[in-house]
């Protein structure tokens, strides 16, 4: 939670309950409400909001810490879960959907093509817009026997990573055509049926379940 929020939290009920606003309808209330909000925030010397930064990292570290400890209690079959669950939900609602499934630590890192191996290498170019657009401009001039110099490494790298993704999935058990998979068996579930209105619907016509999952 930010510091503007945390400052929030503590003035937003008492504007509310405030005879000013009161006496507005619901919508008018928060609208107003909101808007003094910022008025408010942006007129708060720095010193004041001392306190609402230091609860905004208390709340970054405390959640920072509960993130890792998740992540590092998960297998890659629960990875392989979230991501059926969020195919589903996509499927279900495409429009409300928009987090996505924080990679399993131990899956190999898709690797640099032959440009970005050039960026990586020049530094110099550096990582905001004005480097970016120069080095898009610097490989636009560059021969493609200089190109390819590039190219070959990224192709070594893309084989490497293949086999790191062939051995990983090996040793998890799954395959890289599995999400498709699922894809078409909730197409083909949903088609059948007019009624679907659930994800549990949909995951007991696929026969998902926590219980089938095997464990690493």
């Amino acid at each position: 939670m930010s510091a503007y929020l945390h400052f929030c939290k503590v003035h937003q009920p008492i504007l509310a309950t405030s005879p000013e606003f009161l006496a507005l309808d619901k919508q008018d209330r928060s609208r107003h409400v909101a808007k003094r909000l910022g008025e408010m925030w942006n007129a708060l010397p720095l010193e004041d909001r001392v306190p609402f930064n230091k609860q905004a990292d208390e709340s970054k570290a405390a959640y920072n810490i509960a993130h890792d400890e998740y992540l590092a209690t998960r297998t890659p079959q629960d990875v392989l879960l979230e991501q059926q669950k969020l195919t589903l939900q996509k499927l279900i609602d495409p429009f409300k959907v928009r987090a996505k499934v924080a990679e399993d630590p131990t899956k190999p890192k898709k690797p640099l093509n032959g440009y970005n191996l050039f960026v990586k290498e020049n530094k110099a170019f550096g990582g905001k817009t004005e480097g970016m657009q120069e080095a898009a401009l610097v490989w636009a001039e560059m021969s493609e026997k200089e190109k390819d110099v590039y190219r070959a490494e990224a192709d070594v790298l893309k084989e490497q990573y293949e086999r790191d993704m062939d051995r990983w999935e090996e040793e998890n058990g799954m395959s890289m055509g599995l999400n498709s998979l699922v894809k078409k068996r909730v197409q083909k579930a949903a088609r059948s049926d007019k009624n679907l209105g659930s994800l549990e619907v949909l995951k007991r016509k696929m026969g998902i379940n926590k219980n089938s999952r095997k464990r690493a």
